[in-house]
Formats: C-alpha cells, structure tokens, sequence
C-alpha cells in the first residue's frame, strides 16, 4: 500500500515506464563507452611512473566516470523502485 492508504496501481504510467527504461538504457551505455574508454587510456602506457600530464588527465578522466557511474545507477535505481514499488534508500 501507499502511504496515502490506497493499494498501489498495478497498471503502470508506460509513458513513465519507457523514459525511466530509456533514461537506464542511455546511461548504461554512456557508461559502458566510457569505461572502456578509461581502460584504453590506461593501457597505452609503457613507462611508470606516469608523467604529471597524464596523471592529470587520468584523474580527470576517472571523474568523468564515476560521474556516468552515478548517472547510471540513479536511473536504475529509479525504474526499478517504478517497476517494484520499493524504493531502497
């Protein structure tokens, strides 16, 4: 039940329901590309230590992903609690 005491709805807004599945599917993708991204730059090099450039550019690279990272399970987290009824927290 809801909070307002009603049974929830069992027929879902599909509006709603193919955003929230587009939103999770765009997401995991921008994601996916991203990380392999990261895993291509790290790969290229041969000489550790890594020079202070690179460094830099390693580092803001990992931002960038963790940033999609986030993006994507807040749009997973959002279907699913729509899907579930559940919001975990």
């Amino acid at each position: 039940m809801s909070n307002t005491g009603k049974p929830y709805d069992k027929s879902p807004n599909n509006k709603k329901l193919r955003r929230l599945a587009h939103t999770c599917e765009m997401t995991s993708n921008r994601y996916l590309e991203i990380l392999g991204k990261t895993c291509e730059k790290m790969t290229k090099f041969d000489l550790v230590p890594v020079s202070l450039d690179e460094r830099l550019q390693l580092v803001l690279w990992r931002q960038k992903e963790e940033l999609a990272h986030r993006a994507y399970v807040d749009a997973r987290s959002q279907l699913m609690d729509y899907l579930t009824g559940v919001s975990v927290v």
